[in-house]
């Protein structure tokens, strides 16, 4: 009988320590917001951006053709300093000889942030901006001569290269794709295969602009659109100087 109540009793006493184990306090590890012991981390947000963004494919893709002395609308490739920003994909560029022009970056798509305003939209334009401000050089170059502007047939189709004080090139269409900041519409482009291999991981991850991440700059409420009526405006007064800086420019050739 003796024997009987110590072996529940050392029973009992497993169980106990088995469900003391549970509870005892512990330093929690979490993991996409959850510790192992079941325990939810309060401050996790499963839209936060966490993605170690890296740039492969834009650290390896170089500029090997020559354009030094070389004039972007007649060669199709050369130095050129920005006019006037606009988005994330869209600048005003100027020639050396003075000419001013509207370059579409070739081969991708950021989100708008002029006529309408879409999550990523600042950020993107952002990006760009910081980007050709810091450039010691941009230089331009098009995939095709003879088939280097848009549907709009106002706006040059173009590789944007960033060139550092080390002679050192980047192409900024391609690191905007890499930053999630802009989707590849390079298929019909000599860059193709590249583009398609620097999407691969920001797609998976589904990172930014491939609908995982909120936007911390774009307010997602009702109440938000109406933040972004102005934008048209913005946009269209944008393409209005434009227009008078370039018509100013013939009359001042005219004389």
């Amino acid at each position: 009988m003796f024997k009987n109540i110590f072996k529940y009793f050392l029973l009992f006493l497993l169980v106990f320590v088995l469900a003391s184990c549970d509870t005892l306090p512990h330093t929690h590890e979490f993991v996409n917001g959850k510790c192992t012991c079941g325990e939810k981390d309060p401050n996790y947000d499963p839209f936060e951006d966490n993605y170690n963004y890296v740039t492969p494919k834009t650290d390896e893709l170089k500029l090997s053709a020559d354009w030094e002395g070389k004039d972007f609308i007649q060669d199709g490739i050369g130095e050129v300093t920005v006019s006037q920003f606009v988005d994330g994909d869209t600048t005003h560029f100027k020639t050396k000889n003075g000419q001013v022009f509207t370059a579409r970056y070739l081969g991708i798509n950021t989100p708008e942030s002029t006529y309408k305003v879409e999550p990523w939209g600042f950020a993107a334009s952002k990006y760009t901006k910081n980007a050709l401000r810091n450039a010691y050089k941009i230089v331009l170059q098009c995939d095709d001569i003879n088939d280097r502007v848009d549907t709009t047939g106002e706006r040059y189709l173009s590789w944007v290269w960033i060139i550092s004080e080390n002679g050192d090139s980047r192409l900024l269409n391609l690191e905007l794709v890499e930053m999630a900041l802009a989707k590849a519409k390079a298929n019909d482009t000599s860059l193709a295969e590249i583009f398609n291999e620097a999407v691969y991981d920001v797609t998976v991850n589904r990172c930014r602009i491939y609908g995982y991440n909120n936007d911390p700059d774009y307010d997602y409420s009702k109440e938000g659109a109406l933040k972004f009526s102005n934008a048209p405006i913005a946009f269209f007064s944008s393409k209005l100087r434009i227009k008078l800086n370039e018509i100013t420019q013939i009359v001042k050739t005219t004389k």
